[in-house]
C-alpha cells in the first residue's frame, strides 16, 4: 500500500510566532506553504553573542596593542630627545654622510692644494660625528616604525568599532527573532521539531484558524505569508501530509509515484540526512557522492547537529572534508553546542584534522557554547603537539570559559602539560588571571598535585620584576623593579596608578612614557639612593619625600586602584617607603609589613643597612608621638584629666 492511498490525518499546532519558527518553501505550482524546517534563533542569536565577546576580547587586546605602541613610542621620543640635543647638527650630518658617498671621486678629481685640505676637514668632521650621530639615527628609524604600529593599531581600532556596532545591531535582530516557542524548546534542552512531534518536515499548512473557508494548500504561497503577517498572535495552523517530493537536483515537485518510477525508495527525509552523516564519519566518499546525486543536503545533520564536517574532522577524515569543500560544505558550521569542526577534532584529540583545518585557514579564535576556544579543548585533550600548531598562530589567550573562568593557562596548569605552561607563558599568557573562584593557575596547579607545573609556575612568578605584596580596602599594591614599569610588563598588569623612584644617576629610558600617558596616573620621585651605603645618607635622601609618596598611596588605595611602587632593582627603597606608608599611615608595624612583602618577594626583597636603620628609627619616633598624643588626650579628657 502507498502512503499517498491512506487518509490525510490533520494537526493543529499553535506557534507563538510560526513565521519565526517555521522554515517554510512554496509546495507544487507555487501554491502552498510547505514546512522546510525549523527555525534556531537561540544558535543563531548565541553565535552572534559568541561573536559580540569575541569582538570584545580582539577590541581590549587592540586597545592594549594602542597603549603599548604609544608608551614604546614616548619612550623613543625621549630617548631622541636625550640623545639629539643639538636637531641642526643632526642635519647637518645627514647633510655630510651624503656628500660623503662621492667622498673617494670628489678628492681624486681636486686639483687644488685648498680644495683636498677642505674635503680631508669634512672627512675628519664626518669620522667624529659618525659615532654618536649614527645612533641617532638608528633611534630615529626606530622610532618611525613605532610610529607607523601606532597608527596602524589606531586605524584597526577605529575599524574594530565599526565591526562591533555591526555585530551588536546583529546580535540585537536575531534576539528579536526569539519566539517563546524557542524557550521552551531550549529549556527542555530540545529543538522545535522534538516539542511539536505531531508534524514533520515536508507537511502542508491547510488552515490558519481565525480565517474562515479559506484552504491554505490552493492559495500562492506569498500569499500564505501575507495572511500569517496579518493574524493575530499566536497562530494555530493545520497541517497535513504532503504527498509531494521536491527534487533538489531538477528543482522541481516529483508525485511520490513519480520517485517511486526512478527506482529511489521514499522514506523520511530526516532519516536520510542520519545516513549522510554516518557515510562521512564512515569514510565512505561513492555513498556520498551518490546521496549528493539524488539532492541530499551537503549540510545534513544528526540528531546533535553535526554536520558531516564535523564527523570527519573528529575521525580524521581528510579526504571526506575535502570532499564536502568541494561540494560548498560550510568549514566554520556549528553544532548544537556552537562548535565548529575545528573545536570537534581538538576535542577528540584528531592532530591531523587539526593541522590540516588550519591549514585552510579555519576560524582559530572561536568559542563554543561553554565560550571555550580550540586551544582549550586541545589542551583539555591533552595533546601537546595539538596546543602547539594553535599557538603557532595569534590566538586569544586571555578568553575565559563559562565553568569555571578558566583561561588557557589554568587549563595547561590543571593537566599538568609542562611545555604547554612555558609556550603560554612565552606568548604572555597571565599567570595572575582569576578564575571565578579566584584561582590563579598556580592555584589550579597546585590543587591538581601537579608538582611539575607548580614547579615552573613558582619559578616564573618569583622571576617577576614585581609582585602584589598587599592588598587593603579594595585596592592591590604590586612592589618590584624599574622592570615592572616598562611598556610591555605594565601594559600586561593594568597599572592604575605607578610610583617611581628614580635615582638620577641610573636613568632608565622605558620609563619615559609614564610622563605622559593618559590612563596612568604617576608619581616620579628622584633621590640618589646607594643600597650599599650604611650611613644615614641614603635614608634621609628618600625620607624627605615621605609626605608625598604617603599622600600618593593613600589617595590612590582610597580610590580602589592597581598600584605599582618600584626603585631601580626592586630590592630595598620602594620596600622601605611602602612600609613607612603603612607604619604612618595604618600603624602597621615595620616588622609585620617587612614579613608579609618578604611572603610575596622571598628572596627578591633585601633591604639595605641604611633602610632598616631608617625604619626602625621612623617606627621610634612614630611610637614616641603616637605615645605624646595619647598623654595629651587624657590630660584633655574630662574625667582622665583629674589624674593629671
Amino acid at each position: 500500500m502507498c502512503i499517498e492511498s491512506l487518509p490525510r490525518r490533520p494537526h493543529v499546532v499553535t506557534f507563538d510566532n510560526a513565521l519565526l519558527a517555521l522554515k517554510l518553501a512554496p509546495g507544487a505550482r507555487g501554491k502552498g506553504a510547505v514546512l522546510d524546517g525549523w527555525t534556531d534563533p537561540i544558535g543563531a542569536h548565541d553565535q552572534k553573542v559568541i561573536e559580540v565577546e569575541q569582538a570584545m576580547l580582539q577590541e581590549k587586546e587592540l586597545v592594549s596593542a594602542i597603549k603599548y605602541c604609544t608608551r614604546v613610542e614616548k619612550n623613543w621620543m625621549v630617548a631622541m630627545g636625550l640623545l639629539n640635543e643639538q636637531p641642526h647638527k643632526l642635519e647637518e650630518y645627514v647633510a655630510l654622510k651624503f656628500e660623503m658617498k662621492t667622498f673617494e671621486k670628489r678628492f681624486a678629481r681636486a686639483s687644488v692644494l685648498t680644495e683636498k685640505l677642505e674635503l680631508q676637514s669634512q672627512w675628519e668632521k664626518y669620522c667624529a660625528m659618525e659615532p654618536m650621530y649614527e645612533k641617532i639615527l638608528a633611534a630615529k628609524e626606530q622610532y618611525d616604525l613605532v610610529k607607523v604600529d601606532r597608527e596602524q593599531a589606531q586605524a584597526d581600532v577605529l575599524a574594530h568599532g565599526r565591526t562591533m556596532a555591526k555585530l551588536k545591531r546583529e546580535e540585537v535582530e536575531a534576539a528579536e527573532k526569539i519566539t517563546d516557542d524557542h524557550v521552551h524548546a531550549c529549556d527542555r534542552g530540545k529543538s522545535l521539531g522534538d516539542i511539536f512531534p505531531s508534524i514533520r518536515v515536508g507537511f502542508i499548512i491547510t488552515r490558519l484558524f481565525g480565517i474562515v473557508n479559506l484552504n491554505l494548500e490552493d492559495v500562492p504561497f506569498e500569499e500564505v505569508l501575507l495572511e500569517l503577517k496579518a493574524a493575530p498572535r499566536p497562530h494555530t495552523l493545520e497541517f497535513l501530509r504532503y504527498d509531494m517530493n521536491f527534487n533538489r537536483l531538477t528543482l522541481k515537485w516529483e508525485t511520490l509515484e513519480e520517485v517511486r518510477q526512478q527506482g529511489k525508495y521514499v522514506r523520511d527525509a530526516r532519516e536520510e540526512r542520519l545516513y549522510f552523516v554516518k557515510a562521512c564519519a564512515e569514510g565512505d566518499i561513492d555513498r556520498l557522492q551518490i546521496r549528493l546525486d539524488r539532492g541530499e543536503d551537503v549540510e545534513s545533520t544528526d540528531l546533535q547537529g553535526n554536520t558531516g564536517m564535523h564527523v570527519a574532522a573528529a575521525n580524521s577524515g581528510i579526504d571526506v572534508m575535502k570532499f564536502l569543500l568541494e561540494n560548498r560544505a560550510d568549514q566554520e558550521a556549528r553544532n548544537r553546542n556552537m562548535e565548529t569542526p575545528l573545536m570537534v577534532a581538538a576535542k577528540r584529540g584528531s592532530t591531523v584534522s587539526v593541522r590540516w583545518l588550519l591549514q585552510r585557514d579555519a576560524k582559530i579564535d572561536v568559542l563554543d557554547r561553554a565560550r571555550r576556544t580550540p586551544l582549550m579543548h586541545a589542551i583539555l585533550s591533552k595533546s601537546e603537539v595539538m596546543a602547539a600548531l594553535f599557538m603557532d598562530y595569534s590566538v586569544a589567550l586571555q578568553a575565559t570559559d563559562v565553568q569555571w573562568g578558566w583561561t588557557a593557562l589554568h587549563c595547561a596548569a590543571h593537566v599538568g602539560m609542562v611545555k604547554v605552561v612555558e609556550n603560554l607563558l612565552g606568548k604572555r599568557a597571565s599567570p595572575y588571571a582569576e578564575s571565578k573562584i579566584g584561582q590563579t593557575p598556580l592555584d589550579v596547579a597546585s590543587r591538581a598535585r601537579q608538582i611539575k607545573t607548580t614547579a615552573l609556575l613558582e619559578a616564573f612568578l618569583r622571576a617577576e620584576p614585581a609582585h602584589e605584596v598587599i592588598a587593603e580596602a579594595g585596592a592591590n599594591i604590586w612592589q618590584g623593579s624599574h622592570a615592572a614599569a616598562h611598556p610591555v610588563w605594565a601594559s600586561d598588569q593594568g597599572f592604575e596608578c605607578i610610583l617611581s623612584i628614580v635615582d638620577p644617576r641610573f636613568p632608565d629610558k622605558k620609563l619615559g612614557w609614564l610622563e605622559d600617558d593618559g590612563d596612568v596616573r604617576h608619581l616620579r620621585v628622584e633621590a640618589e639612593v646607594d643600597d650599599e651605603d650604611t650611613s644615614p645618607r641614603a635614608w634621609n635622601n628618600i625620607a624627605q619625600h615621605t609626605r608625598v609618596i604617603i599622600s600618593f598611596l593613600y589617595t590612590a588605595v582610597r580610590r580602589r586602584k592597581k598600584i605599582l611602587v618600584h626603585c631601580r632593582n626592586g630590592r630595598s627603597t620602594s620596600v622601605a617607603m611602602l612600609t613607612a606608608y603603612r607604619l604612618l599611615k595604618h600603624g602597621v608595624g615595620v616588622r609585620n609589613t617587612l614579613s608579609t612583602i618578604a611572603r610575596a618577594r622571598g628572596e627578591s626583597m633585601d633591604l639595605s643597612p641604611a633602610m632598616a636603620a631608617g625604619l626602625q628609627q621612623l617606627q621610634e619616633d612614630f611610637a614616641k608621638e603616637k605615645e605624646k598624643r595619647l598623654v595629651e588626650r587624657a590630660r584633655t579628657a574630662p574625667i582622665l584629666s583629674l589624674g593629671f
